[in-house]
């Protein structure tokens, strides 16, 4: 009798350590298991959403024009004589618009015109003139689906402007003959544009450009007297300003970065 009870006793024993033992086990969460994040390296990832390509921009801008060379230049006098634009056309406003379509996700093709109202230049106040460009060209930007946007272009196009003004003396300079009207049409081989676009929406935006065109003049029309053939002579027109950005297709947003792996989980 006394061995039984020495192991019920026993067994008793054990049963009562076993049991809480074991229920305190259970109570315990699982052990961590960590994630190699490592294994993601090298591996190609989708690339982000084009959101330029077949896309339609209607771009308007207003800018400030100043000119710069010379519209023409007599072939049998020094290099110095001719028809500097500074004294045809002083700084002056410009309006204008680009149509692009985008044809990859970081180029657009643009055609673009604009037109000029100049001022009087410091030589001649009864002077003025206006003009007309169009142009045709591309633009790379260097981001997409971001909110600011920078890009560069380049294009050419022809130039028709008339300047009513004195008529030129051999020094360049006015002679103080009644004033004419004189047309140049002119072919920019350079048109140069830089700038960055701000979209605080995804179909709208806005930013400063600067634009440098570069050209030389083919043709001059005088109705009142006959003029001397033209010369070798390049101008130039310089502008700064600001343009709207219209994205009719609203630009997609840029995708969200995916949240990091959690380095632990249950």
């Amino acid at each position: 009798m006394s061995l039984r009870r020495s192991l019920s006793a026993a067994l008793g024993l054990a049963f009562a350590v076993w049991l809480p033992a074991r229920a305190l086990a259970q109570a315990q969460p699982a052990p961590f298991t960590l994630i190699d994040d490592e294994a993601d390296i090298g591996k190609d990832h989708p690339a982000a959403p084009d959101t330029r390509t077949g896309h339609i921009y209607l771009q308007p801008r207003l800018s400030v024009v100043a000119p710069a060379g010379k519209l023409a230049s007599a072939p049998d006098t020094s290099p110095n004589a001719g028809t500097p634009t500074s004294q045809l056309a002083g700084t002056g406003a410009g309006f204008g618009a680009t149509l692009g379509v985008g044809i990859t996700r970081h180029t657009v093709i643009e055609a673009a015109a604009q037109y000029t109202s100049f001022g009087a230049p410091t030589a001649c106040n009864d002077c003025k003139g206006s003009g007309i460009d169009l142009g045709l060209g591309f633009s790379y930007h260097l981001a997409q689906g971001v909110a600011i946007d920078p890009w560069i272009s380049y294009g050419m196009g022809l130039r028709f402007a008339t300047f009513h003004a004195q008529p030129s003396s051999t020094t360049g300079g006015p002679t103080g003959l009644p004033s004419v009207d004189q047309a140049f049409r002119g072919f920019d081989f350079a048109r140069i544009a830089l700038g960055a676009d701000f979209y605080p929406v995804p179909i709208l935006g806005i930013g400063p450009f600067f634009e440098a065109d570069v050209g030389s003049a083919f043709s001059r029309a005088n109705p009142s007297h006959a003029d001397p053939a033209l010369g070798p002579a390049v101008y130039g027109f310089f502008q700064v300003g600001l343009r709207i950005a219209f994205d009719p297709f609203q630009r997609a947003r840029a995708p969200r970065a995916a949240e990091p792996k959690a380095s632990a989980h249950r």
